[in-house]
């Protein structure tokens, strides 16, 4: 019976071993998954053999080991693990390991080798309490075994691995170096560089070699090899000189490592790295990036152009930004950059004024915002500055235009009224002194043309506010209840979808619906009722004004919304639409002649928005 220790973290991987372990004839398996049970039940129990992991939570399996034999305990022990590399399988042999045996996949084949190692493990103990002939010749076997434990070893290591003698000889190589060059190991011990390479890449062997023979080291280069099938492969070489008890260079031990991913990756970062310092690099806008602590991680070259400043300059001065800010901005840009940024801080917009290098005043436009990584992890903040000094002078110059302009109508418009009710006052007057019926008839036409003046004034008045102020949210029952004041219809039956609806317009918008109120009362001869609805299309909303008079004929629907159309003035629905569409609103009619009007107006997605009744607006 070979009792046999199963040292292993990995549940799974136990219970496979130890199934198959117990199905064999004389296996008796315990299992434990620390080091400290392990020494606890070898206190408690004799065991005939240790299999373990190499990494243990609690301790690496090497320390069990030194700690067994320093304690005198000789018990076999066998790694079996996949985690070991050259270094650590070299140090456990050192140790006093007896196996180290990589599992692999855990396939029949593996399990049925460990089985085998145990045997002649436990055995190999058993037979050093035999007699002196016995112990010679088990000295032997252990030698042959220990030779074919190196071997073994250097097979389990997937990387080529060979040693040549100080004449460039091959003396040992392993399996993946067989399989690099594509001949057996048969094949390759005792013969030299040139007998199995080109002589230029053997003359490379050779060279390096003699540097290593000279004055030893451990030798690391790249170079491009071809392998068995012909493949150019990137390689790592590993080289180092193998030294004798007495320290006498016996040969070259080397590893061969294939980097060709490693050198694909390293080219593929060098182009994106590349391609994406040359788009930032090359921005016309000021771009930077500030970390999470508040320190600039990249200032595109552009900085210069737009203040004067070099890159180099605001890394170097991190309080530069700020200083170079006109001093009636400074407040807004010190507080915005006093501030570490925060991970939510969403997207932040202000317009300030520098001073560049040269004493000149630019307007910058800033925007910035988080940024993260594609696992969410907060990377700082990017910022983006844009140079509108243009910009800025062309709009102050439109708004100082704009407002000589306005000042000038209003002007205009003022005195023309004041004439026109000065020649009201004399028409009047006129007619209170003839009694000459043609007269009177021409006092009344020009009475009438004065109306006509005075309306189109009114209307450049209301035309002209169109568009100058910031539009705003507004209930829209509301707007409907301010615009009927002064109305004469009867009722106007707002439906309860309204209530709550609330419309992003210019302020004008009371007119439109006044507009659409006078035009029911002064051309739908009969209009009793009015309705307001609305209906939802598309994320937009439809509101649907509606009467009960007499509607608008056919050919006349497309040119009542044009300027001076109608029996009136003309100016209504032509204002009407104009807030309307300054707006980004529609309007249409689609009512039937005879049955009454049907205003539709169409206010597309993020123009309009449902709020509770007792919110403020």
């Amino acid at each position: 019976m070979i009792r046999i220790l199963l040292l292993d973290n990995e549940q799974t991987i136990n219970e496979r071993t130890s199934s198959y372990l117990k199905e064999q004839n004389g296996f008796q398996v315990r299992i434990t998954d620390s080091v400290k049970s392990a020494t606890n039940l070898l206190s408690q129990c004799s065991y005939d053999v240790i299999v373990s992991e190499y990494d243990i939570p609690d301790l690496d399996s090497i320390s069990f080991l030194k700690q067994n034999r320093q304690r005198g305990n000789q018990i076999p022990f066998i790694f079996f693990t996949n985690k070991g590399t050259e270094e650590i399988i070299i140090d456990a042999l050192n140790e006093g390991a007896d196996f180290f045996l990589r599992k692999q996949d855990l396939t029949p084949q593996i399990l049925s080798k460990l089985a085998t190692y145990i045997v002649q493990a436990v055995k190999r103990t058993r037979e050093k309490h035999c007699d002196s002939g016995q112990m010679h010749s088990e000295k032997i076997h252990h030698h042959t075994e220990y030779a074919w434990h190196v071997q073994t070893i250097m097979n389990a290591i997937p990387a080529p691995v060979f040693f040549r003698d100080t004449s460039g000889i091959y003396q040992q190589c392993n399996s993946a170096f067989e399989a690099l060059i594509g001949i057996q190991k048969s094949s390759i011990i005792g013969r030299s560089v040139y007998d199995l390479y080109p002589k230029d890449l053997a003359d490379h062997y050779r060279y390096m070699d003699d540097l290593i023979l000279k004055n030893p080291y451990v030798q690391q280069y790249e170079y491009v090899i071809t392998n068995a099938q012909g493949e150019k492969l990137d390689a790592l070489f590993s080289n180092s000189a193998f030294l004798s008890d007495n320290g006498e260079i016996k040969g070259i031990m080397g590893v061969i490592l294939e980097v060709t991913d490693r050198k694909e990756l390293e080219r593929i970062i060098l182009e994106n790295e590349e391609k994406y310092r040359t788009i930032a690099n090359y921005t016309y806008d000021w771009e930077s990036w500030l970390s999470p602590g508040g320190t600039y991680l990249y200032i595109s070259p552009s900085c210069e152009r737009i203040s004067g400043y070099s890159a180099d300059e605001f890394y170097n001065e991190p309080d530069l930004i700020t200083r170079i800010t006109h001093p009636d901005d400074k407040e807004i840009v010190n507080h915005h950059y006093s501030h570490v940024p925060h991970e939510n801080d969403g997207i932040f917009h202000m317009d300030y004024r520098i001073i560049t290098k040269k004493g000149e005043t630019r307007w910058i436009s800033h925007n910035c915002q988080s940024v993260f990584r594609d696992d969410g992890t907060w990377l700082g903040r990017r910022e983006n500055k844009r140079d509108i000094t243009f910009r800025k002078e062309i709009t102050l110059a439109n708004e100082r235009a704009n407002k000589k302009l306005h000042l000038l109508s209003n002007i205009t418009r003022h005195d023309i009224l004041n004439q026109l009710t000065i020649m009201s006052g004399l028409t009047d007057l006129l007619s209170d002194y003839s009694d000459n019926p043609d007269i009177r008839a021409m006092l009344n036409r020009m009475n009438q043309t004065i109306e006509t003046i005075h309306s189109q004034i009114i209307f450049t008045r209301d035309y002209q506010e169109i568009g100058t102020h910031t539009p705003q949210w507004h209930h829209l029952p509301s707007i409907v209840h301010q615009a009927k004041r002064g109305i004469a219809i009867q009722t106007v039956d707002i439906d309860p979808e309204l209530e709550n609806i609330h419309i992003l317009v210019d302020p004008l918008i009371e007119k439109v619906f006044f507009c659409l109120l006078d035009n029911s009362q002064r051309h739908g001869k009969r209009v009793t009722v009015v309705k307001l609805s609305c209906a939802i299309k598309n994320s937009g909303v439809i509101i649907v004004y509606e009467d009960n008079g007499c509607g608008i004929i056919n050919e006349n629907k497309d040119k009542i919304f044009n300027r001076g159309f109608g029996n009136n003035t003309g100016y209504g629905l032509f204002l009407a639409k104009e807030i309307l569409t300054i707006s980004g609103l529609n309007i249409h009619e689609t009512g039937i002649f005879g049955e009454g009007v049907r205003f539709e107006i169409s206010i597309p997605k993020g123009l309009w928005r449902r709020e509770p009744l007792n919110k403020t607006i």
